[in-house]
């Protein structure tokens, strides 16, 4: 794996034990996040949901169409947390397609090919 940039550090953060605090380091963010340029934003309704679930899960501030889930953190059992909350959005999500498809813009175009048809609701008789 190469990694999309290098952030240079003056130090590293540490934890109140002196160890490195590795949640801090993910939480860190460089102008370039901050601000990302307007053609990387997601585009369409499908883009702007799946980013809002993977800053939920990630805890991450922007994402871009360029975002990869696993590099922002993400781990099998996100992915499962994931494909289940698309599932209730009405979408045919497989991890696989995850897997497969770890950028946001791959993953939601596959998810625009997959788009479950409507729901019904199944009233009980009276």
């Amino acid at each position: 794996m190469v990694p999309q940039r290098i952030v240079f550090l003056d130090a590293l953060p540490l934890t109140a034990n002196g160890k490195i605090d590795y949640q801090a380091l993910k939480r860190r963010h460089t102008p370039e996040a901050e601000n990302p340029a307007e053609a990387d934003l997601p585009q369409g309704d499908i883009e702007k949901q799946v980013a809002a679930l993977w800053q939920q899960l990630l805890s991450t501030g922007n994402v871009t169409r360029e975002t990869d889930f696993f590099q922002q953190g993400g781990d099998s059992l996100l992915a499962t947390r994931l494909t289940g909350q698309l599932h209730q959005a009405g979408y045919e999500a497989q991890l696989s397609d995850l897997f497969n498809h770890p950028r946001l813009a791959d993953f939601a175009a596959t998810l625009r090919k997959n788009r479950r048809p409507g729901r019904t609701t199944i009233r009980p008789l009276p």
